[in-house]
Protein backbone atom coordinates (compact mmCIF):
# COMPACT_ATOMS: atom_id res chain seq x y z
CA UNK A 1 0.00 0.00 0.00
CA UNK A 2 1.38 3.41 -1.01
CA UNK A 3 -0.09 6.70 0.25
CA UNK A 4 -0.99 9.67 -1.92
CA UNK A 5 0.32 13.13 -1.12
CA UNK A 6 -3.28 14.39 -1.19
CA UNK A 7 -6.70 12.85 -1.46
CA UNK A 8 -8.56 12.69 -4.76
CA UNK A 9 -12.18 11.81 -5.53
CA UNK A 10 -13.09 8.69 -7.47
CA UNK A 11 -15.07 10.88 -9.87
CA UNK A 12 -11.96 12.91 -10.76
CA UNK A 13 -9.99 9.76 -11.48
CA UNK A 14 -12.80 8.29 -13.57
CA UNK A 15 -13.19 11.52 -15.53
CA UNK A 16 -9.44 11.72 -16.16
CA UNK A 17 -9.63 8.27 -17.76
CA UNK A 18 -12.83 8.96 -19.69
CA UNK A 19 -14.61 6.20 -17.75
CA UNK A 20 -17.87 5.93 -15.82
CA UNK A 21 -18.20 4.86 -12.22
CA UNK A 22 -20.97 3.25 -10.20
CA UNK A 23 -21.53 3.71 -6.49
CA UNK A 24 -20.20 6.21 -3.97
CA UNK A 25 -17.85 9.04 -4.93
CA UNK A 26 -15.12 8.03 -2.50
CA UNK A 27 -11.93 9.80 -1.48
CA UNK A 28 -8.82 7.92 -2.58
CA UNK A 29 -5.73 8.30 -0.39
CA UNK A 30 -3.62 5.26 -1.31
CA UNK A 31 -2.92 2.74 -4.08
CA UNK A 32 -2.80 -0.99 -3.39
CA UNK A 33 -3.12 -4.44 -4.91
CA UNK A 34 -6.57 -5.99 -4.61
CA UNK A 35 -5.41 -8.31 -1.81
CA UNK A 36 -4.03 -5.39 0.22
CA UNK A 37 -6.77 -2.85 -0.55
CA UNK A 38 -8.54 -1.21 2.38
CA UNK A 39 -10.46 1.99 3.10
CA UNK A 40 -9.45 4.74 0.68
CA UNK A 41 -7.52 2.46 -1.71
CA UNK A 42 -7.45 2.57 -5.48
CA UNK A 43 -7.04 -0.90 -6.96
CA UNK A 44 -8.06 -2.99 -9.96
CA UNK A 45 -9.49 -6.44 -10.65
CA UNK A 46 -8.39 -8.07 -13.89
CA UNK A 47 -10.36 -11.27 -13.19
CA UNK A 48 -13.86 -12.00 -11.98
CA UNK A 49 -14.20 -11.44 -8.25
CA UNK A 50 -17.19 -11.66 -5.95
CA UNK A 51 -18.17 -10.80 -2.42
CA UNK A 52 -15.86 -7.80 -2.08
CA UNK A 53 -17.36 -5.22 0.28
CA UNK A 54 -14.39 -3.06 1.26
CA UNK A 55 -14.72 0.72 1.21
CA UNK A 56 -12.39 1.43 -1.72
CA UNK A 57 -12.39 2.30 -5.42
CA UNK A 58 -11.78 -0.53 -7.88
CA UNK A 59 -11.26 -0.40 -11.63
CA UNK A 60 -12.99 -3.50 -12.99
CA UNK A 61 -15.51 -4.82 -15.49
CA UNK A 62 -17.18 -7.30 -13.14
CA UNK A 63 -20.64 -6.02 -12.13
CA UNK A 64 -21.19 -9.04 -9.90
CA UNK A 65 -18.60 -7.90 -7.34
CA UNK A 66 -19.76 -5.65 -4.51
CA UNK A 67 -17.54 -2.59 -4.61
CA UNK A 68 -18.50 0.67 -2.94
CA UNK A 69 -17.13 2.43 -6.02
CA UNK A 70 -16.66 0.58 -9.30
CA UNK A 71 -14.91 2.32 -12.22
CA UNK A 72 -16.07 0.49 -15.33
CA UNK A 73 -13.34 -0.63 -17.72
CA UNK A 74 -12.99 -3.07 -20.60
CA UNK A 75 -9.28 -3.44 -19.75
CA UNK A 76 -8.89 -2.84 -15.98
CA UNK A 77 -5.14 -3.37 -15.77
CA UNK A 78 -4.47 -0.96 -18.64
CA UNK A 79 -6.76 1.69 -17.15
CA UNK A 80 -5.19 1.20 -13.71
CA UNK A 81 -1.81 1.96 -15.33
CA UNK A 82 -3.35 5.09 -16.87
CA UNK A 83 -4.66 6.10 -13.43
CA UNK A 84 -1.23 5.63 -11.84
CA UNK A 85 0.41 7.73 -14.54
CA UNK A 86 -2.20 10.44 -13.96
CA UNK A 87 -1.36 10.44 -10.24
CA UNK A 88 2.38 10.58 -10.91
CA UNK A 89 2.13 13.29 -13.59
CA UNK A 90 0.03 15.47 -11.30
CA UNK A 91 2.37 14.86 -8.33
CA UNK A 92 -0.38 13.22 -6.30
CA UNK A 93 1.88 10.23 -5.66
CA UNK A 94 5.69 10.09 -5.59
CA UNK A 95 7.33 6.79 -6.49
CA UNK A 96 10.89 8.10 -6.19
CA UNK A 97 11.11 9.32 -2.59
CA UNK A 98 13.16 7.11 -0.27
CA UNK A 99 15.34 7.88 2.74
CA UNK A 100 18.46 5.73 2.98
CA UNK A 101 21.53 5.22 5.11
CA UNK A 102 24.92 4.03 3.87
CA UNK A 103 27.04 2.40 6.58
CA UNK A 104 30.59 3.66 7.01
CA UNK A 105 31.52 -0.01 7.45
CA UNK A 106 30.37 -0.94 3.93
CA UNK A 107 32.91 -1.35 1.12
CA UNK A 108 31.68 0.16 -2.13
CA UNK A 109 33.86 0.04 -5.24
CA UNK A 110 34.70 3.43 -6.72
CA UNK A 111 32.97 2.55 -10.01
CA UNK A 112 29.72 1.42 -8.38
CA UNK A 113 26.68 3.71 -8.53
CA UNK A 114 24.65 4.07 -5.34
CA UNK A 115 21.65 6.36 -5.71
CA UNK A 116 20.45 8.70 -2.99
CA UNK A 117 17.82 6.92 -0.92
CA UNK A 118 19.47 3.49 -0.99
CA UNK A 119 20.37 1.79 2.30
CA UNK A 120 23.48 -0.39 2.69
CA UNK A 121 24.30 -2.05 6.01
CA UNK A 122 27.45 -2.85 7.96
CA UNK A 123 29.91 -5.26 6.38
CA UNK A 124 28.45 -5.11 2.87
CA UNK A 125 30.67 -5.22 -0.20
CA UNK A 126 29.48 -3.75 -3.52
CA UNK A 127 31.51 -4.70 -6.60
CA UNK A 128 32.68 -2.74 -9.66
CA UNK A 129 30.11 -1.12 -11.95
CA UNK A 130 27.15 -2.36 -9.92
CA UNK A 131 24.13 -0.03 -9.75
CA UNK A 132 22.19 0.18 -6.48
CA UNK A 133 18.95 2.10 -7.02
CA UNK A 134 17.31 4.50 -4.58
CA UNK A 135 14.66 1.96 -3.55
CA UNK A 136 17.09 -0.78 -2.49
CA UNK A 137 17.52 -1.76 1.18
CA UNK A 138 20.53 -4.04 1.71
CA UNK A 139 21.05 -5.34 5.23
CA UNK A 140 24.39 -6.21 6.84
CA UNK A 141 27.09 -8.56 5.58
CA UNK A 142 25.85 -8.80 2.00
CA UNK A 143 28.13 -9.34 -0.99
CA UNK A 144 27.13 -8.08 -4.44
CA UNK A 145 29.44 -8.73 -7.38
CA UNK A 146 30.22 -6.61 -10.43
CA UNK A 147 27.90 -5.27 -13.14
CA UNK A 148 24.70 -6.10 -11.23
CA UNK A 149 21.59 -3.90 -11.08
CA UNK A 150 19.48 -3.84 -7.93
CA UNK A 151 16.12 -2.04 -7.85
CA UNK A 152 15.29 -1.03 -11.42
CA UNK A 153 11.69 -1.04 -12.68
CA UNK A 154 10.60 -4.45 -13.91
CA UNK A 155 9.24 -5.44 -17.32
CA UNK A 156 5.56 -4.88 -16.62
CA UNK A 157 3.39 -3.75 -19.53
CA UNK A 158 -0.23 -3.98 -20.63
CA UNK A 159 -1.25 -3.98 -24.29
CA UNK A 160 -4.13 -1.96 -25.63
CA UNK A 161 -5.32 -1.70 -29.19
CA UNK A 162 -3.01 -4.33 -30.64
CA UNK A 163 0.52 -2.89 -30.77
CA UNK A 164 0.25 -0.24 -28.04
CA UNK A 165 1.90 -1.23 -24.76
CA UNK A 166 1.97 0.91 -21.64
CA UNK A 167 4.44 0.51 -18.78
CA UNK A 168 3.22 -0.06 -15.23
CA UNK A 169 4.75 2.47 -12.79
CA UNK A 170 6.64 0.77 -9.95
CA UNK A 171 6.31 1.93 -6.34
CA UNK A 172 7.87 -0.91 -4.33
CA UNK A 173 11.39 -1.58 -3.13
CA UNK A 174 13.95 -4.36 -3.15
CA UNK A 175 14.48 -5.64 0.40
CA UNK A 176 17.61 -7.76 0.83
CA UNK A 177 18.17 -9.55 4.14
CA UNK A 178 21.39 -10.31 6.00
CA UNK A 179 24.28 -12.47 4.74
CA UNK A 180 23.00 -12.51 1.17
CA UNK A 181 25.34 -13.05 -1.77
CA UNK A 182 24.47 -11.86 -5.27
CA UNK A 183 26.87 -12.65 -8.09
CA UNK A 184 28.05 -10.82 -11.18
CA UNK A 185 25.70 -9.44 -13.85
CA UNK A 186 22.55 -10.14 -11.85
CA UNK A 187 19.33 -8.15 -12.13
CA UNK A 188 16.73 -7.72 -9.37
CA UNK A 189 13.63 -5.62 -10.10
CA UNK A 190 11.76 -3.52 -7.56
CA UNK A 191 8.16 -4.39 -6.74
CA UNK A 192 5.14 -2.79 -8.37
CA UNK A 193 2.63 -2.38 -5.51
CA UNK A 194 4.53 -4.70 -3.15
CA UNK A 195 8.22 -5.21 -2.40
CA UNK A 196 10.62 -7.68 -3.97
CA UNK A 197 12.13 -9.60 -1.04
CA UNK A 198 15.36 -11.58 -0.83
CA UNK A 199 15.52 -13.32 2.56
CA UNK A 200 18.45 -13.84 4.92
CA UNK A 201 21.23 -16.20 3.80
CA UNK A 202 20.00 -16.44 0.18
CA UNK A 203 22.76 -16.98 -2.41
CA UNK A 204 22.26 -15.96 -6.06
CA UNK A 205 24.77 -17.03 -8.69
CA UNK A 206 25.97 -15.02 -11.72
CA UNK A 207 23.67 -13.80 -14.51
CA UNK A 208 20.44 -14.51 -12.66
CA UNK A 209 17.23 -12.49 -12.99
CA UNK A 210 14.70 -11.83 -10.24
CA UNK A 211 11.57 -10.00 -11.40
CA UNK A 212 9.16 -7.66 -9.60
CA UNK A 213 7.30 -8.84 -6.47
CA UNK A 214 9.36 -12.02 -6.15
CA UNK A 215 9.88 -13.41 -2.63
CA UNK A 216 12.87 -15.69 -2.08
CA UNK A 217 12.83 -17.01 1.47
CA UNK A 218 15.68 -17.74 3.83
CA UNK A 219 18.57 -19.95 2.81
CA UNK A 220 17.55 -20.71 -0.77
CA UNK A 221 20.16 -21.08 -3.52
CA UNK A 222 19.67 -19.74 -7.06
CA UNK A 223 22.18 -21.17 -9.53
CA UNK A 224 23.65 -19.27 -12.48
CA UNK A 225 21.37 -18.00 -15.20
CA UNK A 226 18.06 -18.79 -13.52
CA UNK A 227 14.99 -16.66 -14.24
CA UNK A 228 12.32 -15.95 -11.64
CA UNK A 229 9.42 -14.12 -13.27
CA UNK A 230 7.00 -11.74 -11.56
CA UNK A 231 5.29 -12.73 -8.28
CA UNK A 232 7.22 -16.00 -7.90
CA UNK A 233 7.65 -17.29 -4.33
CA UNK A 234 10.54 -19.57 -3.41
CA UNK A 235 10.32 -21.29 -0.03
CA UNK A 236 13.06 -21.76 2.56
CA UNK A 237 16.17 -23.80 1.78
CA UNK A 238 15.16 -24.52 -1.82
CA UNK A 239 17.57 -25.05 -4.71
CA UNK A 240 16.90 -23.54 -8.15
CA UNK A 241 19.09 -25.20 -10.78
CA UNK A 242 21.25 -23.57 -13.43
CA UNK A 243 19.29 -21.99 -16.27
CA UNK A 244 15.85 -22.75 -14.80
CA UNK A 245 12.85 -20.58 -15.68
CA UNK A 246 9.97 -20.14 -13.22
CA UNK A 247 6.67 -18.90 -14.65
CA UNK A 248 5.12 -15.76 -13.14
CA UNK A 249 2.98 -16.34 -10.07
CA UNK A 250 4.33 -19.84 -9.35
CA UNK A 251 5.01 -20.87 -5.76
CA UNK A 252 7.93 -23.15 -4.87
CA UNK A 253 7.71 -24.87 -1.47
CA UNK A 254 10.36 -25.28 1.24
CA UNK A 255 13.32 -27.60 0.59
CA UNK A 256 12.31 -28.12 -3.06
CA UNK A 257 14.83 -28.86 -5.81
CA UNK A 258 14.39 -27.52 -9.35
CA UNK A 259 16.64 -29.38 -11.80
CA UNK A 260 18.98 -27.75 -14.28
CA UNK A 261 17.31 -25.96 -17.25
CA UNK A 262 13.82 -26.76 -16.01
CA UNK A 263 10.75 -24.81 -17.11
CA UNK A 264 8.41 -24.62 -14.13
CA UNK A 265 4.83 -23.64 -15.03
CA UNK A 266 2.94 -25.00 -11.99
CA UNK A 267 3.34 -24.74 -8.22
CA UNK A 268 5.89 -27.08 -6.63
CA UNK A 269 5.22 -28.65 -3.22
CA UNK A 270 7.76 -28.69 -0.41
CA UNK A 271 10.40 -31.44 -0.19
CA UNK A 272 10.17 -32.69 -3.77
CA UNK A 273 12.37 -32.57 -6.89
CA UNK A 274 11.14 -31.51 -10.33
CA UNK A 275 12.97 -31.30 -13.64
CA UNK A 276 12.36 -31.04 -17.38
CA UNK A 277 10.48 -28.87 -19.83
CA UNK A 278 7.78 -28.63 -18.71
CA UNK A 279 8.99 -29.75 -15.30
CA UNK A 280 7.65 -32.94 -13.72
CA UNK A 281 8.12 -34.56 -10.33
CA UNK A 282 11.04 -36.94 -10.04
CA UNK A 283 11.04 -38.05 -6.41
CA UNK A 284 10.16 -37.05 -2.85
Amino acid sequence: MFPLSKKIKSSELANSLGLCFIGDDLLVDNIASLDDASKGSLSFASKNVSGVTKNFTCIAENHAATFDCLVLSKNPRYDFIRALNYLVDNKIVDNKKFIGLISSKAKIHSTAIVEEGASIGDGCCIGPYTHIRSNAVINKNCLIGSHSDIGHDGFSFERHGGCVSRRMPHFGRVLIGENVEIGNSCSISRGVLQDTVIGDDVKIDDQSYVAHNVNVRRGSLLMSGCRLNGRVTVGKQSWIGTGSVIKEGVSIGDNAIIGMSSCVINDVDSDITVAGNPSRRLRK
